[in-house]
Parts: structure tokens; sequence; C-alpha cells
């Protein structure tokens, strides 16, 4: 799958130097982006969108929601919630519903309005107006 935004946007977002995310970190953060991108194009194709985004097609909310995604994978790929350390013990605590990349439901709203907003349908006299 082609992702819907780049390793480059991810170190913008992270306030490091361009190109430095390398080695293992780098195959972190474009596996974070294949999975980012292919939930946003699923939640996009549920939604109705007839012809799949490309990094150059994607609206920039859907790219945003993608590196949010990504972000949220990158800095936390387990999915913890909680740590704590008490009496020289150590423990942690998953998240109840997800341990991986997700969507929000708000996320999910801007998907959904992204998609309406690029259908177009014909109307009478040959224009094309936005749905």
């Amino acid at each position: 799958m082609t992702t819907l935004a780049t390793v480059a946007d991810l170190e913008i977002r992270l306030r490091l130097d361009a190109g430095s995310i390398t080695g293992p970190d780098r195959a972190a953060a474009e596996t974070a982006l294949e999975d980012a991108s292919t939930l946003v194009a699923a939640a996009a194709a549920a939604a109705g969108l007839a012809e799949p985004w490309t990094e150059a097609t994607v609206p920039a909310v859907a790219r945003r929601v993608v590196i949010g995604v990504a972000l949220r994978t990158y800095r936390n790929p387990d999915g913890y919630v909680s740590e704590s350390m008490s009496g020289g013990a150590y423990s942690y605590r998953y998240a109840d519903d997800e341990t991986s990349a997700y969507l929000t439901a708000a996320e999910g709203s801007m998907i959904e309005q992204a998609v309406a907003k690029g259908r177009a349908r014909k109307v009478r006299g040959g224009t094309v107006r936005p749905s």
C-alpha cells in the first residue's frame, strides 16, 4: 500500500531534523505510516470513496489523521496507558480496547467528512457541485 504521509512529515511533527529518523526507528516509522494509511483508506472506502487516495491526492485533513495515528503508534507501539513503580515493583497497563494503531471517533468523522466533501455529483446543466 502507498502511504498517505511520509517519514519527513513525522520528523516535522516530532521537531526533528530532516533525515534524523534512521535505521530501526525509520523502519518503525514507515510501518506506523503504512498501518495508519491502511486504516484511513479503509475508513474512506467504507464512507464511499470511489478511487483510493494517493500521497498526492489525499486531502489535508486525512493526511493529518494519518500522521496523528502514525505518531501514536510510533511513540507508543505497545499501547501502554500507564506505568507505575511502588515499593520496588514496576507495573504497567495496556489500553482496554486497543494496543495498536486505531482511529478515534473524531478521526473517523474527519475521514467521512473529507470523503463527503470530495464527492461530486452531476446536476442539471452538466455542472458539477459538491454533494
